[in-house]
């Protein structure tokens, strides 16, 4: 099941400014979840993304910048990431 950290409702996700939101963390496959500012610094919507809920463009990515797939948070469901682009990470917990 996809990774969905980012409610549109939740803070941070709702980041104000101008520009391309900021990073708010990583899907199980590694790519970046984005708040709901794409790179005019619009809000994006489920229009403006694929079926996975996320976009290539140029972004901050460790302090350089680099054409990368990512996902956004949008007010649309689902809200975030809606199937993995990439290989989710397969990982067991255990306590």
């Amino acid at each position: 099941e996809p990774f969905a950290a980012a409610d549109p409702e939740l803070p941070g996700v709702d980041d104000v400014g101008t520009g391309h939101s900021n990073l708010l963390g990583y899907a199980y496959d590694g790519f970046g979840i984005y708040g709901l500012r794409g790179e005019d610094g619009g809000e994006v919507t489920n229009a403006d993304l694929d079926e996975c809920h996320g976009h290539t463009h140029t972004i901050t990515w460790d302090g350089k910048q680099v054409s990368m797939y990512h996902y956004h948070a949008t007010r649309e469901f689902p809200y975030t990431v809606g199937c993995f682009r990439g290989t989710p990470l397969q990982h067991t917990f255990s306590g």
